[in-house]
Parts: structure tokens; sequence; C-alpha cells
């Protein structure tokens, strides 16, 4: 049985929905709850492109310490409007991999991520992190696409 559930959440709509798949999952299985928000770059100092004067380090982590801050409260936020608590973990890198390193890190019986459902060129643009972490997960993966109506 899941004792793990790792909802991944870049706080946007679709991620709304899957927040809610998580927390009536874990409601129904008993499991624990954790949670994951990647900040991209450019919240990595550049330092392959120019090396950085130590202000400009300086700057940089501000930045991404404001971003983490703001993400925990987001992530507080959303999981509030459910009833639920769970782990926070907010880290830095390129998101696909590093939802798929966190589930390993942590673990995971099951990931719940949402999906943004685009297609077409905004599709072949931007691509799909839930496909990519589908794809290279170590736990299986439960895909929420857009809005979930609520349950009465």
């Amino acid at each position: 049985m899941w004792k793990r559930v790792l909802l991944a959440s870049d706080l946007s709509p679709a991620s709304e929905a899957a927040t809610r798949t998580a927390v009536d999952l874990v409601r129904t299985i008993g499991a624990q709850l954790h949670v994951v928000h990647v900040l991209e770059p450019p919240f990595e100092a550049p330092q392959w492109f120019v090396p950085l004067e130590s202000w400009e380090r300086g700057m940089y982590e501000g930045v991404a310490k404001r971003a983490e801050e703001a993400a925990r409260a987001g992530l507080r936020e959303a999981l509030a409007r459910g009833g639920a608590t769970a782990d926070i973990h907010v880290r830095r890198g390129i998101a696909a991999d590093t939802i798929v390193s966190t589930a390993a890190d942590l673990h995971a019986d099951v990931l719940v991520l949402g999906t943004h459902g685009r297609t077409g060129l905004p599709h072949a643009l931007l691509g799909s992190i839930a496909e990519r972490v589908a794809r290279t997960c170590p736990c299986p993966v439960l895909i929420v696409r857009g809005e979930r109506p609520e349950k009465k």
C-alpha cells in the first residue's frame, strides 16, 4: 500500500486540481503527503556564463530566498484550502529532473502532478514536464489534467 505521496506543484490552476486529488488520495489511504515546488533558473546564478561578483551572487541568492518564501506560503495556502498539511520541499533546478530526483530521495510511493494540457505549437515549444516526469520517475505517476470539479 502507498504510504508516501508526493505532490508536485507549480501553484497554477492545473496544480490546484492535482492538489485536490492528492489530498483526497492521502485521506482515503491514510498516507503521508509531501509537496515539492521547483524554482527554475534564473534562480541559479549563471556562473557558467560569466563569473559573478560577490554582490551579484548575493542578489541572485536574495531573489531566490524571496521566491522560496513565496512558494512555501502559496503551498501552505493551497493545502489549507483543502484542509491538509504536508511536508513542503522547495528545490532549485530544472522542473522535470528535480521532481524525479525528489521522488527518489523521498522514496515516494506515488507522484501526483497536474498538466496544463498544452497541444500543438505551445506543446512543441514548451514540452510537457508531466510527460518527462512520467517517463523517468521511479514510482507510479498520477497526472491530473486541468480543473477538476469539486466533490459534493
